[in-house]
């Protein structure tokens, strides 16, 4: 039996070592995002209530650590390991919360922070509605093109491979929208009151917004009316 503890901040990275364990029978912890488990599904992965694989993004989780305090097999992802003492046990929360003085990162903005370029592939409706000019696909840095591509292919597969996805609606999604909606709207809130923002919760709340956009998006292409293309133009 093993418990698979993924980075939190890179739920994408799966432990080399795990990639066997995971072509079977998986289960979850709430937390685990569904994207992550979608990866996991096309290494053959089955989502049960109760595997002896356990894929965790949380090292605090109670079950997680029933099963560690049962001495299973732990794999961790690649960087939560110590490079020096790779026995060492990962640091508490009380650590890892510690204040720290981050230095302040350099974020690179597509088009160097402002819309400008050709207008490309598009028609007047497009244009009129944004109200600016489209950019250049050479502005755009390749890793985010990427991770959309990435994501869109993703949306797409679940919707031709899993039995609950290809069940839902529009209707039937409006609880997990209005859900998403608000969840971030707290984490903006809290940062507003607080004068910084959570910025781990922020991108995680907005990925989670995001999904919500694909899944309608593909749930259209499917009935062949449009796709996410024709929602980023518009």
């Amino acid at each position: 039996m093993s418990v698979v503890l993924l980075d939190p901040r890179f739920p994408a990275m799966l432990p080399v070592d795990a990639v066997p364990l995971l072509g079977g029978d998986v289960s979850y912890t709430e937390e685990v995002p569904v994207r992550i488990r979608w990866v996991i599904a096309d290494l053959g992965g089955h989502t049960v209530e109760e595997a002896e694989v356990l894929v965790t993004t949380d090292p605090e989780n109670e079950q997680v650590v029933a099963r560690l305090n049962r001495r299973e097999e732990l794999v961790r992802s690649p960087s939560l390991l110590v490079a020096m003492e790779p026995d060492r046990e990962l640091e508490s929360a009380a650590i890892a919360a510690a204040p720290q003085v981050p230095e302040t990162p350099e974020i690179d903005v597509s088009g160097g922070g402002y819309v400008d370029g050709e207008i490309v592939g598009t028609d007047e409706h497009t244009v009129a509605v944004a109200g600016m000019r489209r950019t250049t696909r050479t502005e755009v840095p390749g890793s985010v093109i990427d991770e959309l591509e990435d994501a869109v292919a993703l949306m797409a597969r679940a919707l031709r491979q899993g039995e609950w996805e290809q069940e839902q609606t529009h209707a039937s999604l409006l609880t997990y929208l209005r859900e998403e909606t608000e969840e971030l709207a707290e984490v903006i809130e809290a940062g507003d009151a607080a004068g910084s923002y959570d910025e781990q919760e922020l991108c995680k709340e907005l990925s989670d917004l995001l999904l919500q956009v694909l899944f309608h998006a593909e749930i259209a292409n499917r009935r062949g009316f449009f796709d996410i293309g024709h929602v980023a133009g518009a």
